[in-house]
């Protein structure tokens, strides 16, 4: 098995370092890597500085006035189909035989979130609202569990064409409690394979081998694989016929503009939460770094809200802003919201999703006012031309024939 973990490790604590040396010398290094264009959607905005050091009256009259605005990271996983009064450190999850694995199999697939902005920048740059950001496919091996993957690391250092190819990786394999130290939400879902179980899980540890690379651009005509196209490589390989659902691009005009100057592809994208719609899919457990499942749901319906706000014809800085070196942070007003809903929804009866968008629903417009849907003017601007809003985009027969070979150059 090949493995290049240790030296990107390395490289990261190497670029880290300079990134810090540069930052205290008055320097923007992320100036220097990112599209112009990008750059001024992000700081573009529409509405005046606020303060939210206080909660809105809106949100005093829903959950009352003792309400807390709390920090959105967390040490801590809880499983909340078992006890949700145990928190569990990322390391708890290593073992086979660890509790807050209890009913995990080989074979099943591993959603996950993405705790930073990017998360919602990724979702603001597609026509529907999405959740889950990564996935791969959970391995028993060596009395120890892995996820094989195909993750990249970014490349801050270095000459690239644009933004996007600085994402450079391959597909390997990933210790469990390493994976999901890099996240705040976890879903393990089951696919009903059958007999293709085993093939399924044999392509994936044989992938490790092959020097599959990381797709930044995700490009279902391209040989590398994004994360998606590789759990969906693994399941043709397995001899499975499913057929998943592809998100068309976002059609206002902002967020449209920031990714084409990043150089990502204003296609369809086969995202992680499509796995969950295939027939006989079923989520075994969700683990998600907030204390009570109320949390949990509440900030999952407050994304999609924030969603729902750059559906209209606002700046992408009204929801986000630039971080030194990882490009996007939350806005003011975003980040306000979100870390107001956590505190509110602590001691919240919410039952599901559907309770949770309308209790996020209620205090939104306090935090972000609605604004109307984009016009036919920013949809012509949000696609390129010849581009479709198909949600079902089927690898060609030459795709497919380039993926039964995907190996590093």
């Amino acid at each position: 098995m090949k493995s290049s973990r240790g030296a990107r490790s390395l490289a990261s604590w190497f670029t880290g370092l300079v990134l810090v040396f540069l930052g205290g010398c008055g320097t923007f290094p992320i100036r220097y890597v990112a599209g112009k264009r990008a750059l001024e959607e992000l700081q573009r905005t529409s509405l005046p500085a606020a303060d939210f050091d206080e909660p809105p009256s809106a949100l005093r009259e829903l959950v009352g006035d003792e309400v807390e605005r709390l920090a959105l990271g967390e040490r801590f996983f809880r499983r909340y189909d078992l006890d949700p009064e145990v928190g569990v450190l990322p390391k708890h999850l290593r073992a086979l035989d660890s509790a807050p694995t209890r009913g995990f199999l080989t074979g099943d697939l591993v959603l996950a979130k993405n705790a930073k902005a990017q998360s919602l920048a990724m979702s603001l740059a597609l026509a529907e609202p999405t959740y889950w950001d990564h996935l791969g496919v959970l391995v028993a091996r060596d009395e120890e569990w892995f996820v094989y993957e195909s993750e990249p690391d970014v490349r801050l250092l270095g000459s690239f064409p644009d933004f996007a190819s600085r994402f450079q990786g391959e597909a390997e394999p990933t210790r469990f409690d390493r994976f999901a130290d890099r996240y705040e939400a976890i879903a393990v879902v089951r696919l009903s394979l059958g007999t293709r179980l085993g093939a399924f899980v044999d392509a994936a540890v044989a992938s490790a081998d092959e020097g599959l690379r990381f797709d930044p651009y995700h490009d279902p005509e391209r040989p590398e694989l994004g994360c998606s196209e590789y759990v969906e490589e693994l399941l043709r390989r397995a001899g499975t016929a499913f057929a998943l659902a592809f998100t068309p691009p976002t059609a206002c005009a902002s967020p449209a503009r920031a990714m084409r100057s990043l150089g990502f592809r204003q296609g369809p994208y086969l995202m992680p939460g499509a796995f969950l719609a295939l027939n006989g899919a079923r989520t075994i457990a969700v683990l998600a770094r907030h204390e009570r499942e109320s949390q949990w749901l509440a900030l999952r319906a407050a994304h999609e809200w924030l969603w729902q706000r750059q559906r209209a014809t606002t700046p992408l800085g009204d929801l986000l802003s630039i971080h030194p070196t990882r490009l996007f942070r939350y806005s003011e007003r975003s980040r306000a919201f979100l870390e107001w809903t956590k505190g509110a929804a602590r001691d919240a009866k919410l039952v599901d999703l559907s309770d949770a968008r309308r209790f996020v629903a209620a205090y939104g417009p306090a935090f972000l006012p609605d604004a109307p849907a984009c016009s036919e003017t920013d949809q012509a601007s949000g696609r390129r031309a010849g581009e479709t809003e198909e949600t079902t985009w089927p690898r060609s027969t030459a795709s497919a024939s380039a993926a039964s070979s995907r190996t590093a150059d």
